[in-house]
């Protein structure tokens, strides 16, 4: 780690108390001066340059900031936090009033995610994290509430980006962590709520199940593989409540019951997932819901030995989306199963070339993974709402 860069000012609480007994005359007349008194002068300078738009040479400078000195800042801010909460009037509150704490923000969750997460690449393990940035920005959105009435509004899609941004790195755990971290903040948030249970979702689907047990295996061998079973099944129930929740927020919320009624199909509760797809398709709605709805409603008919009431669904999703792959193998299965083994292998050959002449994602894949990034898309749009 490069050398830190040393504060010209020690700590918050030191440097209140200096400012207060000897230089209130100023502080009264000078926003700058309040602003020096609360933070280091090297910081409030790198926050400015990162508002100005130099936004790679501020994080490359807060790139230098030692373990050490990351900790010192988050343990100011938190004394901080406890001034202007403890004493309104008092000059902690006036500082920071007229320091830019959405740009510091920013910088801090820019820096965050450059540290902590990386773009997906193909047959590589996601190295995830969350490190000592994000206690800074936990403290820095307290005084952003404390101080800000319009503070909901820059925090909601702040931490949607963060959340959004760990799941289109694959870091679903870290995902989860920051849409609960701003749900913290913003309770009833529906965006931030299905950001937890997609991620919850996705993470338990791309779990390899363990094996089954086997005769003559070691009992420390199957307490392992029975608590991996345990833990993918938390997983489950997680984005089960999840979405249950969301629904309790925003009953109308279409993908939110959609997702619902995969996960309990997952949790073989096949009759209240069939409610659920039942439920979208009882009115209109957007055309890749509906496809996936008459999709999922398919596998759940066809569980139930229903082929020819799957067959009805998979042919409906096809005419929704005639170059769909996942919904001619379904409708070729299903007619296997029922013993037409030609009209099986034609279909199947129709969408495998339909498959390769595609030039966009099956809605059933961005339904698994998030295929762009969303959340610096979000997080572009807060820069961008700096800018004068």
């Amino acid at each position: 780690m490069p050398m830190a860069l040393r504060s010209p000012v020690g700590s918050l609480a030191a440097a209140l108390v200096f400012a207060v007994a000897s230089f209130a005359p100023l502080l009264q007349g000078s926003a700058t001066a309040q602003q020096v008194a609360a933070l280091p002068e090297d910081y409030v300078s790198v926050v400015r340059l990162y508002a100005s738009g130099e936004e790679a040479s501020a994080l490359a400078l807060l790139g230098r900031w030692s373990e050490a000195r990351i900790r010192k800042h988050a343990e100011e801010l938190s004394d901080a936090v406890v001034s202007i909460r403890k004493c309104p009037a008092c000059p902690t509150r006036s500082a920071f009033s007229h320091f830019p704490l959405r740009a510091a923000l920013l910088l801090h969750v820019d820096r965050e995610l450059l540290d902590q997460f990386s773009p997906p690449v193909s047959e590589h393990v996601a190295q995830c994290g969350i490190g000592d940035q994000a206690k800074v920005i936990a403290h820095l959105t307290a005084i952003l509430l404390l101080i800000d009435p319009e503070a909901g509004a820059f925090l909601r899609p702040l931490y949607l980006g963060i959340a959004q941004q760990a799941q289109w790195s694959h870091c679903f755990n870290e995902s989860q962590s920051w849409a609960r971290a701003g749900l913290r903040v913003l309770p009833r948030d529906v965006p931030l709520k299905m950001a937890s249970a997609v991620a919850a979702e996705t993470e338990a689907f791309f779990v390899i199940p363990p094996a089954p047990r086997s005769m003559g295996q070691h009992p420390s061998a199957t307490r392992q593989r029975d608590a991996e079973a345990v833990r993918i099944l938390d997983l489950w129930e997680a984005a089960r409540r999840g979405f249950e929740d969301v629904l309790t927020v925003s009953p109308d919320h279409t993908e939110a019951r959609l997702r619902l009624g995969r996960v309990l199909w997952r949790l073989q509760r096949g009759d209240e997932a069939r409610a659920c797809f039942e439920k979208i398709l009882s009115k209109a709605g957007e055309a890749p819901v509906q496809y996936l709805a008459h999709l999922f409603l398919g596998r759940v008919l066809e569980d139930r030995g229903d082929l020819a009431g799957a067959e009805a669904q998979y042919r409906i999703a096809l005419s929704i989306e005639p170059d769909s792959g996942p919904a001619a193998v379904a409708l070729s299965q299903v007619r296997f199963l029922q013993g037409d083994n030609e009209s099986a292998r034609e279909i199947l050959a129709a969408g495998l070339g339909a498959s390769r002449r595609r030039r966009d994602f099956d809605p059933w894949v961005p339904y698994l993974i998030v295929q762009k990034p969303v959340g610096e898309q979000i997080l572009a749009g807060l820069r961008q709402g700096l800018r004068p």
